[in-house]
């Protein structure tokens, strides 16, 4: 029989992409209805609400005021939460509203496992490095292979590139906070929805349908992706090597497009299936055999 632990250890990392990898299908739906600000703005703030519940629900005999507002975790969240929250948010979907083909800031996104080893200083073996090198081929390969990368500009690709470098910075600081998960990302959301409410209520307005459809994204966004797969993200953090929970991220864009197969209809050609083999292939050599004894360089 498997232990608890052995199945939690098991299942969270597969939970965590599959919630993950829908992130980008609704949010493209979500935009159908509404500006980028404002759909952040409403994101957080309802993730913030569903945070604070699990908080609550988490430690019910505990006063969640004094926990929320204690120096130490205030200002870890704040820094992780400006990080993950808004820079990466924020510099991922003004990416995407230059005209930069989505396919090429998923690609760039996928250089986080490169970039996170190298920000810690980690030396590892032959075999990290030929399976990143392998991950990163097959990325390519999997959105080069079925989708045209096009509507090159330089600023969309520095808008990426600022978004991989908060989001690869951000998960380092939060392997290395020592505040409790649930109270950090309920600070991470408030943060971020008064960031976003700021920006959008001060130099935009407010553009929101309220449909179905809307709804349906706002709160998979909220609930699912931002409340579920960020509790996921930092457990993750927590328990394992930042380096390895880095590399998973290999697996979103190819997921993504998996995803948008079945819901959309968006035919895989045999050059996608073959980089989604090899980015699937590198991800499980590089879990289970990739790192030796860590050293700094």
């Amino acid at each position: 029989m498997f232990s608890r632990s052995t199945i939690i250890s098991t299942a969270a990392p597969i939970l965590f992409l599959c919630i993950w990898s829908s992130g980008p299908v609704m949010a493209k739906q979500g935009l159908l209805y509404s500006n980028v600000w404002s759909f952040l703005s409403l994101r957080s703030l309802m993730a913030f609400f569903f945070c604070l519940v699990v908080l609550k629900l988490c430690n019910p005999q505990k006063e969640i005021k004094s926990q929320l507002l204690n120096k130490v975790n205030f200002i870890e969240a704040l820094k992780v939460g400006l990080l993950l929250q808004v820079f990466y948010l924020s510099f991922y979907f003004l990416s995407l509203r230059t005209g930069i083909s989505a396919a090429l800031v998923t690609l760039i996104l996928g250089i986080q496992p490169v970039l996170t080893p190298f920000l810690l200083r980690v030396k590892q073996r032959n075999i990290a490095l030929i399976s990143i090198a392998f991950g990163f081929i097959g990325l390519l390969l999997a959105i080069v292979g079925d989708i045209k990368l096009d509507g090159l500009n330089m600023a969309g690709v520095a808008f990426a590139f600022l978004a991989v470098l908060s989001i690869t910075i951000g998960s380092i600081k939060q392997g290395k906070s020592k505040s409790d998960i649930t109270n950090s990302i309920v600070l991470q959301n408030l943060i971020a929805g008064l960031v976003f409410c700021s920006i959008n209520s001060l130099f935009f307005q407010w553009e929101v349908v309220w449909t179905l459809g809307f709804w349906v994204a706002l709160i998979w966004m909220s609930l699912i992706v931002s409340t579920g797969a960020f509790i996921l993200l930092m457990f993750l953090l927590k328990t394992g090597d930042t380096s390895k929970v880095s590399n998973l991220f290999y697996c979103v864009p190819v997921l993504t497009m998996i995803l948008d197969y079945l819901l959309f209809g968006q035919t895989l050609s045999i050059v996608s299936m073959v980089g989604v083999i090899i980015v699937l292939v590198s991800v499980v050599t590089y879990q289970q055999m990739a790192h030796g004894p860590r050293k700094s360089i």
